[in-house]
């Protein structure tokens, strides 16, 4: 394809589809991961703090503030990752959403587990 500017498309299984492929595969398996917390944690999770002693509205709160949290964060995700690079952030994210799901799991009392929540529910946004 010999124009000025112009480059042929790369060869099926070059190296750079190979590494395009892993990088989508090892992007959506990390959004599938994040995904499938998110939809196992949330169901349980009013029953989990009622049994906490929390009230119905200390529940509704923690539910609401868990999604206000998620879309706060995912606002500046955007500028972050353009600031401190994109992969970083996709490391960084699930490296501090895994303790926070932990933690959420291994309180003692409502309040705790709402700031667990409320990371968790950071984290996961980005």
């Amino acid at each position: 394809m010999g124009g000025r500017g112009q480059t042929s498309p790369p060869a099926a299984g070059q190296p750079e589809q190979n590494d395009a492929r892993r990088t989508r595969l090892a992007l959506a398996g990390g959004a599938g991961l994040a995904s499938l917390g998110m939809g196992l944690l949330v169901p349980i999770l009013p029953a989990y703090a009622l049994s906490l002693g929390a009230s119905a509205t200390l529940v509704g709160l923690l539910l609401s503030g868990f999604g206000i949290m998620r879309l706060a964060v995912s606002l500046p995700s955007a500028w972050l990752a353009r600031r401190v690079g994109l992969r970083r952030i996709l490391v960084t994210s699930p490296a501090l959403t895994a303790p926070a799901a932990a933690a959420c799991a291994l309180v003692w009392g409502f309040w705790p587990l709402a700031v667990f929540c409320l990371i968790e529910g950071g984290t996961a946004s980005v």
